[in-house]
């Protein structure tokens, strides 16, 4: 099977379980796009800053 079409279900699943973890797990208060955005902005130019050097 080719990658990009494994990739897709595999994608989807793991959304799906991140999102239910997310919601069983986390309070309802907290808000995921202030705390966690920031985050993954910060892991992207990290990633980048790594594959230009």
């Amino acid at each position: 099977m080719p990658p990009l079409i494994a990739s897709g279900p595999f994608g989807a699943l793991l959304l799906i379980g991140s999102d239910l973890v997310a919601r069983s797990v986390l309070p309802d208060d907290l808000p995921s796009a202030s705390s966690r955005g920031p985050f993954l902005v910060h892991l992207l130019v990290r990633a980048n800053l790594r594959r230009a050097a």
